[in-house]
């Protein structure tokens, strides 16, 4: 199915009936980048899985879209939700956790809860080379551009991570799908995240890999994160140890030992 913007393309699944769960995948990966959730959550879920601009089988950026890639991936978000009966939950990887945030932070009221998984949370006092960091993303998204690169990542990532095959297979996929000129204007999502955690009314689960900080410092702020929230009890902050950025597929039980309960109250 799809929605407005250009024919943002949204994966629907599970059950009709159920109340909507959106998922917003983080950079590179794309609407078929959650297998293990959906066969978890599609009995009692209507889930819309969203290509973001430039993933998938969505739309590419046009060349005057380049100068700001996250204002145009923000206004496709806010278009997806703004077309529910209902305020749905969001949960969000990564960059998929930031737009999460920033749509809350946007519209009040369009989300009905958030699952926050290890959000890239920038901050002034911590600058990131963007342009640095997307030459490094489109060389190594160039290196799964055909069959033979693909299969070794996949040999790569059987050998070295705890993910399922289906979950594998889906990430190798979801990389020849990415507009590669979009990896060079990368700008993650601008907003006072310290000041929106304190305020916001929407209930809110924060998951941080207690082990492994994306990126390193100058990419996570979220060491704040813990001290923030706990003026606000609509947010929950949760560490979960032995994981990495992609903490879901790291370890399943633990990531829904978390994330169902919460689902169960806010759905």
């Amino acid at each position: 199915m799809t929605f407005a913007r250009d024919s943002i393309v949204v994966h629907e699944f599970g059950n009709p009936n159920g109340p909507t769960l959106v998922l917003l995948h983080g950079v590179t990966d794309s609407g078929l980048d959650w297998p293990d959730a959906v066969a978890r959550w599609g009995e009692a879920y209507r889930i819309l899985a969203l290509d973001l601009r430039g993933h998938g089988v969505s739309p590419r950026f046009a060349e005057d879209e380049l100068v700001d890639v996250a204002a145009i991936w923000l206004a496709d978000v806010l278009a997806v939700l703004r077309a529910q009966s209902e305020p749905p939950v969001v949960a969000g990887h990564s960059l998929g956790a930031c737009l999460a945030l920033l749509a809350d932070a946007t519209e009040p009221g369009l989300i009905g809860a958030l699952v926050l998984e290890d959000p890239p949370l920038p901050s002034s006092e911590l600058p990131r080379d963007q342009a640095s960091f997307g030459k490094m993303l489109r060389k190594w998204v160039t290196s799964f551009s055909d069959a033979e690169g693909r299969a070794g990542h996949i040999v790569q990532a059987r050998q070295t991570t705890p993910w399922s095959a289906a979950e594998i297979e889906a990430w190798a996929a979801s990389k020849a799908k990415v507009d590669q000129q979009m990896l060079e204007h990368l700008n993650l999502p601008e907003i006072d995240w310290g000041m929106h955690l304190v305020a916001t009314t929407t209930p809110t689960l924060l998951l941080l890999p207690k082990d492994e900080p994306l990126g390193g410092a100058d990419l996570r702020a979220v060491e704040l994160a813990p001290a923030l929230a706990a003026n606000n009890p609509n947010v929950t902050v949760t560490w979960i140890a032995g994981v990495g950025h992609c903490m879901r597929r790291d370890n399943l039980a633990a990531y829904h030992n978390e994330v169902d309960p919460f689902l169960d109250v806010h759905s």
